[in-house]
């Protein structure tokens, strides 16, 4: 994604940009009491702290409303909004997405929006984003909508000039709702790798090896191989800011999360990922190695830094399949429904599959009940 955002401070535009690449100059100075490293060394991954508390939470959700809050948008709500041109030399990814500016809950702000019924990321990301939320592991928000915009040309991923009088409607559509906080970054789009996660430390504050072992098995329980840094990043929640004797920001409790999970509920293409495609998951086994605990997920090539056939302990393991055992059929098929699985396979069809690799978290090796994890 080119650098241009900057410059760009007029009309929405600096908001645009924050929404397709976030910006820190290198001549700006180090807002942070402590290096990214520590907080990295205490950031957490889970946000659920006692097991049996978090299943039950679980059992309470409403996967179809999905995460709550003022800037929610109920399924399928028609949200209107005005075109907005992305600033010069900024790109939007490879899937079909544009910036509109939209008045709602959060006042006057610039919304990305997805769509398109080939676009397999308006189907995955919800599905995603719903089971991360819901499980316990921070992510953004994705709202699946309709979207009314204003002055948009006929494809404004291409990007194009603002049509006076126009008024286009795009669905299916999802809104994405960043996760709340500050990112902690040296340079722009820095997220984090998954071997970094090594640094982490539970004596520090930060989270067990347990719940970045069951983070790993997730994202392979997902098929989440779009893993870059990039698509990960380090945040702190705005109540853990703080500032000290300095005047410099200080973060309590630093979070390490997924941010874009568009490239799941798939498996391998040749140069890529097959996303929501039904056949691909269900091709997809949750484990390379069973008995090993080895973990079935690669990287697309372009993922440099992404994650590869994690090796999981059998706390993480339990802990993943606790989780996932507190949805109940009718929750599942809620998420799916939600999503719009039957345009890509048919709700009932995605619950089994869901279903079946649920089953393979749980028994890794269906012969030996008793069987657990090698310690790792």
């Amino acid at each position: 994604m080119a650098i241009g955002c900057a410059a760009a401070v007029l009309g929405g535009a600096l908001a645009a940009c924050a929404l397709v690449r976030r910006v820190h100059p290198a001549d700006q100075p180090w807002r942070w009491e402590e290096s990214r490293s520590e907080y990295l060394r205490r950031s957490r991954v889970w946000l659920g702290g006692d097991v049996d508390a978090w299943v039950r939470h679980v059992r309470s959700l409403d996967l179809r409303k999905g995460p709550p809050g003022r800037d929610a948008f109920v399924p399928e709500a028609l949200v209107r909004c005005e075109y907005v041109r992305p600033p010069a030399g900024v790109e939007l990814g490879r899937t079909p997405k544009f910036l509109c500016r939209h008045r709602g809950a959060n006042g006057d702000e610039v919304l990305k929006v997805k769509w398109g019924a080939d676009n397999g990321e308006v189907f995955a990301e919800v599905v995603g984003t719903r089971l991360f939320w819901a499980l316990g592991f921070p992510t953004d928000r994705m709202y699946p909508v309709r979207v009314e915009c204003r002055g948009c040309p006929a494809d404004p991923w291409q990007g194009g000039e603002y049509e006076a009088g126009s008024a286009r409607r795009f669905e299916p559509a999802v809104v994405e709702r960043p996760f709340r906080g500050e990112t902690i970054e040296e340079f722009a789009d820095q997220g984090w790798t998954w071997a970094e996660l090594v640094q982490v430390d539970v004596a520090a504050g930060g989270a067990s090896r347990a719940e970045l072992d069951a983070l790993s098995l997730l994202a392979a329980f997902v098929q989440h191989r779009d893993s870059k840094p990039g698509n990960q990043r380090l945040v702190c929640p705005p109540d853990e800011i703080g500032i000290d004797p300095d005047g410099r920001d200080d973060c309590g409790k630093p979070i390490a999360l997924v941010q874009d999970l568009g490239s799941t509920l798939g498996g391998p293409a040749r140069l890529a990922t097959h996303k929501m495609d039904l056949q691909a998951w269900r091709e997809a086994p949750v484990w390379e190695n069973p008995r090993r605990c080895v973990a079935n997920l690669t990287s697309e090539i372009t993922a440099t830094g992404g994650l590869e056939r994690p090796v999981i302990g059998d706390e993480g393991r339990r802990l993943l399949s606790a989780l996932l055992d507190a949805l109940d059929d009718r929750q599942l098929r809620a998420l799916f429904q939600v999503a719009r699985a039957d345009r890509r396979g048919g709700v009932s069809e995605w619950v089994a599959a869901f279903e079946k690799r649920r089953d393979a978290v749980r028994q890794p090796v269906p012969s030996e009940p008793g069987f657990r994890c090698p310690a790792s």
